[in-house]
This record gives C-alpha cells, structure tokens and sequence, in this order.
C-alpha cells in the first residue's frame, strides 16, 4: 500500500512538470513567432507602415522591443538599432558652448 501511495505522489508530480514543460514550450514558440512578425523596411531614415510614418524609436518600440536577449535579433530590428545609436552618437548637429 505504501508503494501505491508514492508511485501516486510521483505521478502526479511527474505530470505537473510535463504541464509546465507544455508551457514553457509554448512561450517560447509564440515569442519566435512574434519575432517574424517585424515588417520590413526599405528606408531606414524614413520608415512607413502599412501607410504609416514611424519615427525609429517608434518602430522599434512596436515591433521589436518584446525580442529576448540570446535570441538571434532579427535583421530589420538590428539596422533600425544601429540606425538609432548613429543618430545618437552624430547628436542634432549643434555644438552647444563652441
């Protein structure tokens, strides 16, 4: 009878992991598959969607701040970053105090 009762215990453990594993699968899945949603873009300095005129950090907001770190980020979200830290590093073109 004590054998019936743990190899109860496990099976119902045993199945709650199996639930879990289900579901970390299936996080993981629909993050990939949001990824791909990421439109392209001919244009980087002047972004249009769907009709739309989007500035980069918009764009970047929308389509690309849910990716996760380690995963191979996608193309058009990479040159939109980059885009974005050159815009940075140039500044607006004034020199304040020169």
């Amino acid at each position: 009878m004590d054998g019936d009762f743990i190899f109860l215990i496990l099976e119902v453990f045993i199945m709650k992991y199996i639930k879990l594993f289900v579901v970390i699968i299936g996080i993981t899945l629909s993050a990939c598959s949001e990824a791909d949603n990421v439109p392209a873009v001919n244009d980087i300095n002047n972004i249009v969607v769907d009709g739309i005129k989007m500035t980069k950090v918009e764009f970047f907001q929308k389509y690309c701040s849910g990716q996760v770190r380690g995963q191979k980020e996608n193309e058009t979200c990479s040159k939109v970053r980059i885009s974005m830290v050159v815009d940075e590093v140039k500044g607006n073109g004034k020199k304040d105090g020169w």
